[in-house]
């Protein structure tokens, strides 16, 4: 718990204060983010994914995050020059393998419907 309340407040605390005034190290609490989430943690997480472009000396990149809500960390990324489903499957892929199975039905209205495409659950 006193882990979460450093987490929630650190862009308006510095962690070092933070860790001070809950009693914690610092190694301690860094400990816990690079920690997997918990099984309850998994089951209440809710996740966000993003398409945005980037205007480079080579042309446009495209650029597909997977975001947890609860701790705002991206857990899965992928770019590529071409914005195609495989982007944004890529980056399901690698927040899986971070945090687990993804389990529900992904629809991305903006863009294409994912649910026919499985995620590995590697």
């Amino acid at each position: 718990m006193k882990f979460q309340f450093v987490h929630q407040h650190r862009d308006i605390y510095s962690i070092a204060g933070l860790c001070r005034v809950m009693n914690i190290s610092q190694s301690g609490y860094f400990a816990w983010r690079k920690r997997p989430a918990s099984k309850r943690q998994r089951e209440d997480m809710v996740l966000l994914a993003h398409i945005t472009y980037l205007w480079t000396g080579e042309g446009w990149l495209y650029l597909a995050v997977v975001i947890d809500l609860y701790s705002r960390r991206v857990i899965g990324w992928s770019a590529s020059r071409h914005m195609k489903k495989d982007l944004v499957i890529d980056a399901l892929n690698k927040a899986s393998r971070k945090i687990g199975a993804i389990h529900r039905n992904i629809f991305l209205p903006w863009f294409f419907n994912l649910q026919s495409y499985p995620i590995s659950q590697t």
